[in-house]
């Protein structure tokens, strides 16, 4: 849709202005190195993880490779996860069997592979709150050909559940995050929540005009396991994602004519 602007020279300043106020966002090279050193992807599509799984995994926020799930099993056997996740626990969450060499395992038990893919879905179906998206410039209507800025602010999240009835809490970090600008482009895929102007990282230029796009973004979320409120922070196989979008705003080609 192509909307026909007649402006005085002044309001053609301002439009210049307009034109150059937004400059265009770093490459994957310049996104923060902090960041990125947690969390990186390779050219391989898997992904580099960082803090409590130090080593290289072949995970994607959709799969969960062989290496991941083994370092995974072997925290658990290490901290005793197993057992105490097949120990009862009263009303108030203290668990009535502290003596470990009275969980031994038997045909009925649960193993520690069950275990991890257990809490692995547990915490992808926990409520975890859903990031907002900015967009800059703030309003209904975008500019072809001009950057249109996009960044998130996601906080770390603790959530609780109970897992064969003991009380854990889970910690949830974002990430990865996958932005989707709704004209058919690729995904965006950064480690980068983005940022405001004029220190923007994140940002995309729309080449047509078009009625009616939106922005959705899928950000993926690392999980750590902690027991009855104690006790090591103990790594979740897999990822949990959620699903933001914007409201849809209207992107405008402008013909610019002087007129006296």
């Amino acid at each position: 849709m192509m909307r026909l602007f007649k402006l005085r020279t002044g309001a053609y300043m301002g439009l210049i202005a307009l034109a150059t106020i937004l400059p265009a966002a770093p490459s994957a090279a310049e996104t923060d190195d902090e960041t990125s050193s947690f969390f990186s992807e390779s050219e391989d599509g898997s992904f580099n993880i960082g803090g409590h799984l130090s080593v290289r995994v072949d995970d994607t926020p959709m799969t969960t490779s062989d290496s991941s799930l083994q370092l995974v099993e072997d925290s658990y056997e290490e901290a005793l996860v197993v057992c105490a996740l097949r120990q009862a626990a009263d009303e108030e969450g203290t668990l009535l069997n502290e003596e470990t060499d009275l969980c031994e395992e038997d045909e009925d038990s649960l193993t520690t592979a069950e275990i991890v893919a257990l809490v692995a879905s547990e915490f992808k179906t926990l409520p975890l709150a859903t990031p907002s998206i900015t967009a800059q410039p703030d309003g209904d209507w975008a500019l072809v050909n001009v950057d249109f800025v996009v960044y998130t602010e996601a906080d770390q999240q603790l959530l609780s559940t109970t897992i064969l009835g003991v009380p854990v809490t889970i910690r949830a970090t974002p990430v990865h995050y996958s932005w989707d600008f709704g004209d058919g482009s690729p995904a965006l895929s950064t480690t980068d929540p983005g940022r405001a102007y004029p220190n923007q990282t994140v940002a995309h230029v729309y080449t047509n005009a078009a009625d009616a796009v939106a922005v959705s973004l899928t950000t993926s979320w690392q999980g750590e396991l902690q027991i009855n409120g104690s006790g090591p922070w103990l790594p979740i196989a897999g990822f949990a994602t959620t699903t933001s979008s914007t409201d849809p705003v209207e992107i405008v080609a402008m013909d610019v004519h002087l007129v006296p």
